[in-house]
């Protein structure tokens, strides 16, 4: 191979790496931004059921909380969101974006 290919599929894979290292960003962007959301039903003195309401902005809340019907942020949900969108972009990294022998 010539010293010109080299070059020119070494900007490749660096493009290609690039783009790879600015998906993970965004995915860990995204979900801190517009995290999952989950609602508390009480009843009476115990807590009773948590239903998942999807993703909002992390700002505003999809609704007040009042004394019967809470409304939180899911941490655990969020970070297990964010460990598998992380998983995939190192995945496709190791399959796309990594150099393959090639030196210059």
């Amino acid at each position: 191979m010539t010293v010109h290919a080299q070059k020119f599929f070494a900007a490749i894979i660096s493009r290609k790496r690039g783009i790879c290292i600015w998906l993970a960003f965004a995915v860990v962007l995204a979900l801190t931004f517009f995290p999952p959301w989950v609602s508390t039903i009480r009843f009476g003195e115990r807590t009773g059921e948590r239903i998942s309401i999807g993703h909002f902005r992390y700002s505003h809340a999809p609704y007040e909380s009042n004394r019967w019907v809470s409304c939180k942020v899911d941490y655990a949900r969020m970070l297990v969101e964010i460990a598998v969108g992380e998983c995939f972009v190192l995945a496709l990294y190791l399959t796309w974006g990594r150099p393959k022998g090639i030196r210059g």
